[in-house]
């Protein structure tokens, strides 16, 4: 049996390549004009704010740290409050292990992100 693709599959395809072409060069276009050094203190208001988000001058990482930090912390409480009737070692785990976990790993997310801040820092200073 030879296969045939279907003419949304050989669209797909194509527009594919077409997106992969406009996507090159609308990122060079923003990227040599918009991104340039040279006019960031010219932008006021939202077009600074735009040109500092995708100039990466500000980390939006470490605020989705922060809140998703918060909504799993939440999570994981209200789950655990599920295993109460089942087991109470089930409970205590969950409630306790499991949210320290969570606290763990974020710290640490949130340290990488102060040793880059801080970096960045020094090397403005020089």
């Amino acid at each position: 049996m030879i296969f045939e693709p279907t003419v949304a599959a050989t669209f797909l395809g194509v527009w594919s390549i077409i997106s992969l072409i406009l996507a090159v060069a609308g990122g060079a276009i923003v990227y040599f004009i918009f991104l340039n050094e040279k006019k960031a203190k010219k932008y006021k208001g939202f077009v600074k704010w735009l040109y500092e988000f995708t100039a990466f001058k500000n980390l939006t990482a470490e605020v989705i740290v922060k809140a998703s930090y918060i909504v799993l912390a939440i999570y994981t409480t209200l789950v655990a409050f599920g295993f109460i009737g089942t087991s109470a070692w089930l409970f205590f785990e969950t409630l306790i292990i499991e949210n320290l976990i969570l606290r763990v790993i974020c710290e640490l997310l949130l340290m990488f992100i102060s040793i880059y801040k801080n970096i960045k820092e020094m090397n403005q200073k020089k």
